[in-house]
């Protein structure tokens, strides 16, 4: 779906499907790590457009400039939710430990051992999620993912609109 809208966007090569086969993470978020553009550079200078023409132009030009430090933005926001909500702080510790767990059994190869019986990784997969869903959803995680959505899309559209485009970006269709 995305690909529609941003079809020129650079995220997609390496990711999963995408154009360039399959990569870990570590590797996109390095990869991402060094398009980052200097952070003064990015609150350098803002201008008020002089019409939405220019606006838009602005907005193409400028979100694939600053892509990687908009993706930054995202991430401390996200950080930010996650320390702020003693809740989703709990419920996302419970569940990046259940999900180390269930990954450390899988790959030993060491059957978990549960009330005397002993699960099949299909049956493990199964407890974890029945572990983890209430635990997200009582930790308003939808919520958080929605406003983090939001608020980058709001700053970012509105950052992309008041910096004049950099230089030798004038080629983005």
């Amino acid at each position: 779906v995305f690909r529609t809208f941003l079809p020129n966007m650079d995220i997609w090569q390496g990711a999963p499907g995408g154009n360039g086969g399959s990569q870990p993470l570590k590797d996109v978020i390095a990869a991402q790590k060094a398009r980052l553009r200097p952070w003064s550079e990015f609150f350098g200078k803002f201008a008020k457009p002089s019409n939405v023409g220019e606006a838009s132009k602005r907005i193409t030009q400028n979100v694939q400039h600053f892509q990687a430090n908009y993706i930054a933005i995202s991430g401390l926001l996200l950080i930010y939710c996650i320390i702020s909500s003693p809740t989703l702080l709990f419920a996302v510790a419970i569940v990046l430990a259940a999900g180390f767990f269930y990954m450390r059994k899988s790959q030993s190869g060491q059957p978990v051992q549960i009330m005397g019986r002993s699960l099949a990784p299909k049956e493990m997969a199964a407890v974890v999620s029945v572990i983890c869903i209430p635990l997200l959803y009582f930790g308003s995680v939808g919520s958080t993912i929605f406003w983090v959505i939001g608020a980058t899309l709001f700053f970012s559209v509105l950052h992309a609109a008041l910096v004049p485009a950099a230089a030798g970006t004038d080629s983005v269709v």
